[in-house]
């Protein structure tokens, strides 16, 4: 869930990190979530209306956060401050961002930077979806002959699967059956090599 304690770990970092004042951390906190006042953003908070992290909406919610939209919003509520920095809206969306990231599912540890990414990793157990978080270290050191971690679907490309999710041909829930040909297919393959080299 988006927690209170991230949101006020935020608001310190935005004020000693980029050295924002009060008034300014609580407009961009508002933008940035898409509320028109804060005491609203909090109570949502505490109610525990925002999504947890195992909530496959929840990689929605933190990437409207990235939105170019909300940046443009954000650069230029800066600018109503009389900052004029190009580069500190990025700065200052990155800094939420990493704020709410989960710890890698894998690990444990927070992996909040450019240099190691945490990314969304959907789980089917047969009935619902989850969703766990993996760092980049996790996915390079991955193993699946232990049956745990990270795999890639050959189908999916770069996105990661759950190892629990993917069959011994490396293909994920959707993709189930796709490396394995109907005896129609086979059938039809072997027409074709026939009618081919039937000349040769």
């Amino acid at each position: 869930m988006f927690q209170l304690e991230n949101l006020h770990k935020t608001q310190l970092a935005l004020h000693v990190n980029l050295g924002l004042n009060q008034q300014l951390i609580e407009s961009i906190l508002c933008i940035a979530f898409g509320y028109s006042v804060l005491q609203d953003l909090i109570e949502d908070f505490q109610d525990g209306l925002m999504d947890d992290a195992s909530d496959p909406s929840y990689n929605e919610e933190l990437n409207q956060i990235c939105d170019m939209g909300v940046v443009r919003k954000i650069d230029d509520l800066l600018r109503q401050f009389g900052i004029f920095n190009p580069n500190l809206a990025h700065q200052v969306i990155s800094l939420i961002y990493s704020h709410f990231v989960p710890n890698c599912s894998y690990c444990g540890r927070e992996h909040h930077s450019v240099m190691n990414f945490v990314r969304p990793v959907a789980y089917h157990d047969g009935y619902t979806q989850f969703q766990y978080w993996v760092c980049d270290s996790c996915v390079t050191q991955s193993r699946r002959e232990m049956n745990v971690g990270i795999g890639f679907c050959w189908c999916c490309g770069d996105q990661p699967h759950d190892i629990r999710d993917l069959n011994n041909q490396n293909e994920c829930p959707i993709h189930y059956g796709e490396s394995s040909y109907s005896e129609e297919e086979l059938e039809d393959m072997e027409s074709y090599i026939e009618y081919h080299t039937k000349d040769s």
